[in-house]
């Protein structure tokens, strides 16, 4: 699928979404460059739009930008300048993740051995980033005696565990939803790529940097308390024989960048010897032009990081270089612009290629086959299994399209082709897809499987499902799930739940869903009709506060009924309608008595014969009357009255 043209903006601070160049109508960008440095980390992106649109007013310092990704998703950028030349706009953007400098910064502190994973959580706690996959479970002393911001002391991690840096994100809806930094041995992958200068390529210059040329490194090991300190020498034997001077090594001073006073003689030559391979790997570099390498190749793609091999017959001798992607200059407009910086190469001319190949005639006295399939089975044969388009194999031997090319020998009995080199992982160690090991094993559809020894038990996980317990009566019957926790967060099981506490905060619902229990607010509910509130307490009657309170089907109220100014007689009455409060929660749809009492001596009270009111078939309301005993002149008077409801539902 052909990834969008397309250029997304933010907001800076609320992260609103602003606007699209695409290319359509005046939404134009031109001149483009994302580069990209897996040794120093550079990751920018410029282009240029139009000055004259109302975008352009938006884009200012600090938007977000949002290009796609090379593979999946989209690369976040931050804008830190911009440059108007008329009705044109030039916009320079820096990749998101240098903002970890003004997002974090790591404060002065006692120096202390952690683990990578470790320090990329103390990088990134309270930032937007945090910690992803980390490839190294040692621990590590870093310089903490001064403050550094979060990305400049990233930087530091990765060069004191020579791991390299990697920011990914994912992405919902338009928006960036999490930020990952990768510790990574090495980024990008061994595509088995040969691209032939003159065929593939338009460009092809080669560097040579002679400044960064050592032969040896005088290693030393940090400063002890005492002052003291270890010291060693590492030597490359291929450098030396290339650039040595008379016989004489050109050695460089190194010291790691750690402060394990207790490093010893045989980590600092870990440590020099990395250094070292690393500085003569980086004494070539290529520059490629490449013609879109997935159009000449589309089932394989070159991303940074990525190790090809690079085939030119016309330098004299000609070059066959093994050359990792330092550098990607791409554009997202025009895809087929792309160029590659390409070092760490190891060199080998067209007949250093075949000297290796007479060696193998040599060994087995045997005549060399190089095609992807197995010619029949002879005696002092080598087959050399080439890298084909599809899938081939022999003796359940298979060869991927991007497999190295591997010798194979004929057994001792000539019915079969033996690999000279391991073709599996398992062969040295290493997982394999679908295998079982003592129970467990992986595979593409079900991913993390862990079957009990007889059979009836599995446990599955994986990021598509999530994580489910199944079992099974007998090993032919189908495995039913007793236990799923999917990728929501949703658990569904079997048995019983048991445990010290918890907390919910939705319904408790039967298994047919016909029952259903919640507590909402204080209230206790089965299905729509409330049973009773949490909050309940039995009141006095002489608290002389207004009782408003239910209990289960009994309504206690009290209610103070005013008499104006006046003469009254027996038979005179004052009347008052008492509404019942929220006569759902009560929830009485029979009466089973009134009780109303005066405590007043002079007036009685009484209920009035059909008064009462319901709603929705509970009891929303009844009315009272009070009336003297005898002739009474009231001069403004209060009669305090209680009232009790009893009932059913």
């Amino acid at each position: 699928m052909e990834k969008p043209k397309k250029i997304l903006f933010f907001h800076q601070n609320t992260g609103r979404y602003l606007g699209t160049l695409d290319n359509r109508g005046n939404r134009r960008f031109w001149g483009d460059e994302h580069v990209q440095d897996a040794e120093d980390g550079t990751n920018y992106f410029n282009f240029f739009m139009p000055n004259n649109i109302p975008l352009a007013e938006k884009v200012v310092g600090r938007v977000r930008v949002l290009i796609p990704h090379e593979d999946i998703g989209w690369q976040e950028f931050i804008v830190h300048s911009s440059e108007d030349d008329g009705p044109n706009r030039e916009v320079r953007t820096n990749g998101a993740e240098i903002d970890l400098n003004k997002l974090k910064i790591i404060e002065p502190d006692a120096d202390e051995s952690l683990t990578a994973f470790q320090y990329l959580q103390l990088i990134t706690t309270g930032t937007i980033f945090e910690p992803g996959i980390v490839e190294f479970q040692g621990s590590r002393s870093i310089d903490r005696s001064r403050p550094r911001g979060g990305y400049d002391y990233l930087g530091m991690v990765g060069t004191a565990f020579n791991l390299e840096i990697r920011i990914r994100t994912q992405t919902k809806g338009g928006r960036i939803t999490r930020r990952f930094v990768d510790l990574l041995e090495r980024v990008g992958d061994d595509r088995s790529l040969t691209v032939e200068y003159g065929k593939d390529l338009v460009g092809f210059r080669k560097f040579v940097d002679s400044h960064a040329v050592v032969t040896s490194l005088y290693c030393q090991t940090p400063e002890r308390e005492d002052g003291t300190r270890l010291f060693t020498t590492v030597t490359h034997a291929e450098a030396f024989q290339e650039w040595n001077w008379q016989g004489t090594h050109l050695t460089a001073v190194y010291e790691p960048e750690s402060d394990d006073q207790e490093m010893t003689v045989e980590e600092l030559r870990e440590y020099g010897t990395k250094a070292l391979n690393k500085l003569v790997a980086s004494i070539f570099e290529y520059d490629v032009e490449a013609v879109s390498l997935e159009h000449l190749f589309p089932h394989k793609k070159v991303r940074l990081g990525d190790r090809i091999n690079v085939k030119n017959k016309d330098v004299k001798p000609a070059i066959y270089a093994r050359a990792r992607v330092l550098r990607v200059i791409r554009s997202i407009s025009n895809p087929a612009s792309k160029r590659y910086i390409i070092g760490e190469i190891r060199e080998q001319s067209e007949e250093e290629v075949r000297k290796v190949f007479r060696q193998l005639q040599n060994q087995y006295g045997a005549k060399i086959v190089k095609q992807p399939d197995p010619p029949p089975v002879r005696k002092n044969w080598l087959w050399v299994q080439t890298k084909s388009e599809e899938v081939s194999g022999i003796n359940n031997l298979a060869v991927a399209e991007d497999e190295f090319e591997v010798p194979h020998v004929a057994n001792s009995d000539l019915t079969a082709w033996v690999p000279t080199t391991a073709t599996t992982a398992g062969q040295i160690g290493g997982l394999e897809l679908g295998r079982n090991y003592n129970g467990v094993s992986t595979t593409e559809e079900d991913g993390l499987v862990v079957m009990r020894s007889d059979g009836l038990v599995r446990t599955i996980s994986n990021a598509t499902e999530g994580i489910s317990i199944e079992s099974r009566a007998t090993t032919e019957a189908p495995f039913a799930k007793v236990l799923y926790l999917d990728t929501e967060g949703n658990i569904k099981f079997a048995g019983d739940l048991e445990g010290a506490g918890g907390s919910f905060s939705g319904a408790l619902s039967s298994g047919d869903g016909a029952s259903k229990i919640t507590i909402d607010n204080g209230y206790v509910r089965g299905n729509d009709r409330t049973l009773f509130s949490v909050f309940s307490v039995l009141p006095e009657m002489h608290d002389k506060e207004s009782l408003d309170f239910a209990f289960g089907k009994s309504y206690t109220h009290r209610l103070d009924i005013p008499v104006s100014t006046g003469n009254y007689s027996p038979g005179d009455f004052i009347e008052v309608t008492v509404p019942i409060v929220e006569p759902t929660t009560l929830g009485i749809t029979k009466v089973l008595g009134v009780f109303v009492q005066s405590e007043a001596k002079e007036w009685y009270v009484y209920e009035r014969k059909d008064s009462r009111a319901f709603t929705q078939g509970e009891l929303s309301s009844l009315t009272i009357r009070i009336s003297p005993h005898y002739a009474y002149a009231s001069t403004g008077t209060i009669v305090p009255i209680s009232i009790q409801v009893i009932g059913t539902r």
